[in-house]
């Protein structure tokens, strides 16, 4: 696809987070990561075949299998790791922003009063970190539900950012292409976690998707600021409190 091609496309932004925004000493990393994507046809149905053959390995046909960074098993590795190539095969970028929130409490705590008007900043920093590439898309971001006392709509916000037509929540188990962004950024977030405690004994089926995802890249660690072009468009950056 040229330069000129994408100018002219409307893009989808498939957006989650990973780890969680509020205060918690044991998840001091928090990212949101935004998958860009013009031609759904081909990858959502490969998505869902090895989605089916998740499932059949386990010996059920109604085996409520969804990829997620976090549910990361011996049984499933491998289709996670598949999962990655098949993602990075595609005509994909990705950009991830990452904050590490207990860098600097101080100013973490005066700048958002609470965790949702947190998330909302980050994630519309994550579906503009292409602008100059993708000048149009529509978001469909993972669920969260708004609190009631916020008068702020994710929806709204994010259409607030330069080309942003249009934006919506779905269920992640909904749409496979939420779920490989959050085994993008779930494996980001664990080799920032991993780097900052080197010392601890780190669960080995996640570790090595998250290797695998910085092999596939050719990158040394993604606990770092990334920018490469294959091979697929795939961006780190770490949010500056």
């Amino acid at each position: 696809m040229t330069g000129t091609d994408r100018d002219k496309s409307l893009y989808f932004v498939f957006m989650d987070e990973s780890g969680v925004i509020h205060h918690d000493p044991n998840q001091p990393f928090f990212a949101v990561g935004a998958l860009f994507i013009e031609d759904t046809r081909d990858i959502v149905s490969e998505l869902e075949n090895l989605k089916t053959q998740a499932i059949q390995s386990a010996g059920s046909v109604d085996f409520p299998f969804e990829f997620k960074f976090k549910a990361i098993t011996r049984r499933f590795r491998t289709y996670y790791e598949q999962l990655i190539d098949l993602g990075a095969s595609k005509d994909i970028m990705a950009n991830i922003v990452i904050v590490d929130k207990y860098r600097d409490i101080s100013r973490y705590t005066s700048r958002f009063p609470n965790a949702w008007d947190a998330y909302i900043e980050i994630a519309k920093v994550a579906v503009n970190g292409l602008e100059e590439r993708i000048p149009e898309c529509a978001v469909i971001a993972d669920f969260i539900q708004k609190p009631r006392r916020s008068r702020l709509y994710l929806e709204t916000e994010l259409k607030s950012v330069p080309g942003v037509r249009n934006a919506t929540m779905l269920e992640s188990h909904a749409s496979l292409l939420i779920q490989l962004i959050d085994v993008l950024s779930g494996c980001v977030v664990y080799q920032y976690r991993m780097k900052q405690n080197p010392g601890v004994k780190w669960d080995k089926e996640k570790t090595r998707v998250s290797e695998h995802l910085a092999k596939k890249l050719s990158v040394q660690t993604l606990a770092d600021e990334i920018k490469v072009e294959k091979p697929f468009p795939f961006q780190v950056t770490q949010y500056g409190i």
